[in-house]
């Protein structure tokens, strides 16, 4: 699985292991990016600014191509609970400022 695009449009690929039977998932002219499989394989999560204004949303699509589906707003890097039930995703929260803390 992989992310291909330009400045217009990033979309959703996917390709058997043996680098045969290139699929394009996704067809809309916007970015839809950081791709994560469900642990069965079965399902892709990833986020899209369909919208074109405001956050990226989470997205979940079959791994075999069809409808998208949005599962969440404001949401990034998607990551899939070990049983698949669950997507876990980072979001940014306005006026919170992350910072690296090290140790001397």
């Amino acid at each position: 699985m992989f992310v291909r695009g330009n400045d217009a449009s990033v979309e959703l690929y996917v390709v058997g292991a043996d680098g045969k039977g290139l699929r394009r998932l996704t067809r809309n002219h916007v970015e839809d990016a950081t791709p994560a499989w469900s642990p069965d394989g079965r399902l892709i999560a990833f986020t899209s600014n369909r919208a074109r204004t405001g956050p990226f949303s989470l997205m979940v699509i079959p791994a075999e191509g069809g409808v998208a589906s949005r599962v969440g707003v404001r949401g990034g890097e998607p990551a899939w609970s070990p049983d698949g039930k669950r997507i876990a995703f980072a979001r940014a929260v306005p006026g919170c400022r992350w910072r690296r803390r090290t140790s001397t």
